[in-house]
């Protein structure tokens, strides 16, 4: 049984840890857990929207309830939609959500922080963290997606999620679901869904661009995944799922220490991460509007003579123009430094956000290294100073980075399909615009 497996794995004194670079591993991980669960899920996301992936997640989600499992959700306002029918489930079944910060709540500072935070917790053992939301793009089933990296821990690391997820449900900046348009049974009977849309283009939803040239891919079916019976001995065969031992004192949690993001505790780390280099340092980013104090990190490692990396969007790949303009017009003072930049071939949205220092560090979540997750966003990131952590991700880093091609000069902008003949001069207006708004980037 799937459960007996999880708990002998917890015997020795190594936690467990394995990337999740491949869309249909991950989603099977998630339900894999869940399956597991005994006592209590714990979930919060940047957006769970309707589509095959969600509603696989809420099936199990529901089912786990029905044995008596407490199932928590905690959802950003901004973003996520939730239909009708799934909040009657939710309902029935007796999950509870709440929304982070809702649109609709009567507090203006509200609106620019966000909680973008992607967390499945599972019994305060099993985690899963990374850069996936809820959405159909993020695990490979629409025709253009993103492309997203996450990390499975088994261990005593999750104990420290499980005490994050429940200082964010205790926090006076969450409202239950049902109170973000009154009761639930009045307002579903009109079909209603409970946030509106926003006027504001977050940055990891949207609709999907159109195929700029060729025949679209294959969409990707939800997988079929039946859950595990009582009488089994094994593990689930996840394929491309690859466990490490790791040494419990090299894993923790890297999150904002309260609700409020009134400290800059994260960025404060990732700058010191960057400063204690001595070799190398890759960053993966589909965001790059740096602060200036992290860019300037960057540049004194890359002065020390640390060879530093960043792989991040190109115009093609990029979701969001606005962000690339902010970041073509860095793009000059970043090659000077001697810093190696390269960008991802598209029409896929590379979405993952990592970091590794010197091979022996790693830290990978939903921190974006801009200005938003520095000052404005909640957010959350696994590290560890085990070698073997730190060179797994490496290596999927690496395989991204096959993708993309190195920028040679600031005045290279990828080639723009023929479908989007506007995009190229619509960035260069954009460089106009993009340092007056760079904190909201």
């Amino acid at each position: 049984m799937l459960v007996l497996w999880l708990a002998d794995s917890l015997s020795g004194q190594a936690d467990q840890w394995a990337i999740l670079d491949d869309d249909a591993a991950s989603l099977e991980m998630r339900l894999a857990m869940i399956d597991a669960a005994q006592h209590e899920i714990g979930m919060a996301y940047w957006t769970m929207n309707d589509g095959q992936a969600a509603r696989a997640v809420v099936d199990r989600l529901c089912q786990r309830a029905a044995c008596g499992v407490k199932v928590l959700i905690i959802l950003d306002g901004l973003a996520t939609r939730i239909p009708p029918d799934m909040a009657r489930r939710f309902s029935a079944a007796g999950v509870q959500v709440r929304i982070f910060h809702p649109l609709l709540a009567g507090r203006p500072m509200w609106l620019n922080r966000r909680l973008h935070s992607k967390l499945l917790i599972v019994d305060s053992q099993y985690l899963i963290v990374g850069s996936r939301n809820l959405s159909d793009m993020h695990f490979g089933m629409k025709h253009t997606n993103f492309v997203d990296c996450d990390v499975a821990i088994i261990g005593e690391v999750s104990q420290a999620a499980a005490e994050y997820f429940q200082m964010l449900w205790d926090s006076m900046e969450v409202v239950p679901l049902e109170q973000c348009w009154g009761p639930i049974s009045n307002q579903l009977a009109t079909g209603l869904s409970w946030t509106s849309v926003s006027s504001l283009a977050p940055k990891n939803v949207g609709p999907p661009e159109p195929q700029p040239s060729g025949e679209p891919e294959p969409v990707r079916q939800a997988p079929q995944i039946t859950l595990v019976s009582a009488g089994s001995s094994r593990p689930p065969d996840i394929g491309n799922v690859h466990w490490l031992d790791i040494p419990a004192h090299q894993l923790r949690l890297l999150h904002d220490q309260d609700s409020g993001k009134r400290t800059t505790v994260m960025a404060d780390q990732v700058i010191q991460f960057i400063d204690s280099a001595t070799q190398m340092v890759l960053v993966e980013t589909p965001y790059p509007a740096f602060s200036d104090r992290f860019r300037q990190s960057l540049q004194r490692a890359s002065r020390r003579g640390v060879t530093v990396t960043i792989l991040t969007n190109s115009l093609l790949s990029t979701n969001q123009p606005l962000v690339y303009a902010a970041h073509q017009n860095q793009k000059a003072e970043l090659l000077r430094a001697g810093i190696e930049l390269y960008e991802f071939d598209g029409p896929q949205h590379l979405h993952a956000k990592s970091l590794v220092v010197d091979s022996t560090f790693a830290m990978v979540g939903s921190y974006n290294f801009d200005h938003r997750s520095e000052g404005s966003d909640l957010e959350l990131c696994v590290v560890s100073d085990a070698p073997l952590a730190a060179q797994q991700l490496e290596q999927s880093i690496q395989a991204r980075r096959g993708r993309s091609q190195l920028v040679t000069s600031p005045l290279t902008i990828a080639p723009v399909a023929s479908g989007q003949p506007l995009r190229r001069a619509q960035t260069r207006a954009a460089q106009l615009l993009a340092p007056w708004i760079k904190p909201l980037l």
